[in-house]
């Protein structure tokens, strides 16, 4: 009797039951981060996303392999591995090169510094040579007191990109109105207009850097030597370091502030003078009767 039963018996029309391997959710997820990176790669931060993709489509490989067969979906946790790996390499070179090129952007402002110092030298190290003879040693004297008589003493400059953009929102009104004169006197495209904030003892003003797309020449920061510069004044108005094409003259102690709008004329004054007249008509008759 224990033989009998010793091996089990086939049921006619029985199969084992075949589960359908599922595709793993956490695969598919990783694959969406991966490419929501991979295209958002030349945004900072947001780029990063795709290090995530990387992270979770590895995490899915281990989990299918692990499933003996119950999960796919190896081709998307490979595919969100390799596009993360690219997103991330393309994101981390766009960060540090953003980076440099921050750094030597926001170098301009020591020229402020060097204007304020008299350092004459590192002022025309930023200065193109078809223009650098024309800032001289009293030039520099004249300019720095019309900044200081502004603005009075510079403060340090930006240390970081947040603090950068926030100094741009001070001033984000008054430097489109001065961007506009800066373009009149140098229009685009011969000429490129750089603006860059920089923080004084009396608020935020926007220093212009103007450079010739024709004729470039690297400066200390390794971006285009100026042909002139302008700071913006309290009112508004630019103090210009060497007079522009258009005949605005370079700023020094006596600049002048710039002229009021006139008022314009009063509704009445025509009608008060032509009254005034009609009296001196009137008075001509009377001369000749008392005559």
């Amino acid at each position: 009797m224990s033989d009998t039963f010793s091996q089990p018996m086939d049921m006619p029309g029985h199969q084992p039951e075949y589960l359908e391997p599922k595709t793993s959710v956490l695969a598919i997820v990783a694959f969406v981060a991966s490419l929501l990176g991979f295209v958002l790669c030349c945004v900072p931060v947001v780029g990063m996303v795709g290090t995530l993709g990387l992270v979770l489509g590895a995490i899915a490989l281990i989990s299918i392999s692990m499933s003996d067969g119950r999960k796919k979906g190896t081709g998307f946790a490979i595919a969100a591995v390799v596009l993360g790996l690219i997103a991330g390499a393309i994101n981390v070179a766009m960060i540090i090169g953003g980076n440099w090129v921050f750094q030597q952007y926001t170098r301009y402002g020591e020229v402020v510094t060097a204007i304020e110092a008299g350092d004459l030298g590192t002022v025309q190290s930023y200065m193109h040579s078809d223009t650098r003879s024309g800032v001289d040693a009293q030039r520099l004297s004249e300019y720095g007191s019309a900044l200081d008589a502004a603005w009075g003493p510079s403060a340090a400059p930006p240390k970081g990109p947040f603090e950068f953009f926030a100094r741009f929102g001070e001033v984000g009104s008054t430097m489109s109105t001065a961007q506009i004169e800066v373009q009149s006197e140098y229009p685009p495209p011969n000429w490129t207009i750089m603006p860059l904030p920089v923080a004084f003892d009396r608020g935020t003003a926007v220093m212009f850097i103007v450079a010739d797309q024709r004729n470039q020449q690297p400066a200390p920061s390794q971006l285009p030597a100026a042909h002139n510069m302008a700071i913006t004044a309290p009112d508004g108005s630019l103090l210009w370091l060497l007079s522009t094409p258009g005949g605005t003259p370079a700023a020094g102690p006596g600049t002048p502030a710039p002229p009021a709008p006139a008022d314009p004329p009063a509704a009445g004054g025509d009608e008060g003078g032509g009254g005034q007249d009609g009296g001196d008509e009137g008075g001509e008759p009377g001369d000749g009767g008392g005559g």
